[in-house]
């Protein structure tokens, strides 16, 4: 394997790791990915459930784009205490968001990236089938390439070797369109619209966050007012951890473990590291 001074690492296969894959290429390093391979042996693609997209346009995709019209019913600190519990400080999107913003196909993204990097091997990438964990994989990474960068964008608890490190996260509950294995939110909702639901208790909707972008719907929930059929996620908020914090650059918010950070923010993010190196 070659692991020349312009390789990268990168851990994982979902659309973080594969704009980080995108940004190496970009400038000239070559990129290798190590994912988890699926029953077949081949490389497993993440499965994205309901309304997801990109922030911002990814140089040399050319997807589609649209104008998402971002709505705060009630008040926006109603809806931080629905999602976080009265004791959480700090802005929440319907503070910044409100209004209209540009969005950009993930989806048809994520499988252009795919197709380059995992499918094609663009600029020299190679994949690598691994699993991930604390107990010796990673150190494995750091033997092999001892030189090269690595960057994770798997969640950050697989890095972690030290007990007692804390990964603070808020747990709700979530419904996505996902047509070919036939399921749909039970809401209409007009298209490539975001609603944050900010009114009080018996005013509204029991879901708190409502959206339907590029004809992909999501319905999110707290507490116990959520249907039997939604789907707990964990929304990562912060973490301690600085396991390997010296060989290994986190990105993605569930690579960072950190609130607020957006898909496409991976991409500029790498590109800066690369443009340092």
């Amino acid at each position: 394997m070659n692991t020349s001074s312009r390789t990268v690492v990168i851990l994982g296969a979902g659309p973080s790791a594969l704009l980080v894959a995108h940004a190496a290429v970009r400038s000239g390093l070559v990129p290798h990915i190590w994912s988890k391979s699926g029953a077949d042996g081949h490389s497993r693609k993440s499965r994205i459930y309901g309304c997801q997209y990109l922030h911002a346009e990814i140089p040399d995709l050319h997807v589609d784009t649209t104008e998402v019209d971002y709505k705060v019913w009630g008040k926006p600190d109603v809806y931080r205490d629905k999602v976080y519990g009265s004791e959480m400080a700090g802005e929440v999107s319907p503070s910044y968001l409100e209004g209209t913003h540009q969005a950009w196909d993930l989806r048809a993204a994520y499988d252009r990236l795919w197709a380059a990097y995992v499918g094609q091997g663009v600029g020299g990438a190679i994949t690598v089938h691994s699993e991930f964990g604390s107990d010796g994989t990673v150190g494995e990474f750091t033997k092999i390439y001892p030189k090269s960068p690595i960057i994770s964008t798997i969640p950050a608890q697989y890095l972690c070797n030290t007990v007692g490190h804390r990964f603070a996260g808020q747990d709700i509950w979530a419904m996505g369109d996902a047509p070919d294995m036939g399921k749909s939110i039970p809401a209409e909702l007009p298209d490539n619209t975001v609603i944050c639901n900010g009114l009080r208790k018996g005013d509204g909707p029991l879901w708190y966050r409502g959206s339907r972008v590029f004809g992909y719907g999501t319905l999110e929930w707290s507490g116990d007012l959520r249907p039997k059929d939604a789907v707990k996620v964990t929304k990562p908020l912060s973490t301690n951890c600085d396991c390997w914090d010296n060989r290994i650059t986190r990105m993605g918010r569930y690579g960072e473990w950190k609130k607020g950070v957006l898909t496409s923010d991976v991409f500029d993010q790498a590109t800066k590291l690369f443009a340092e190196m």
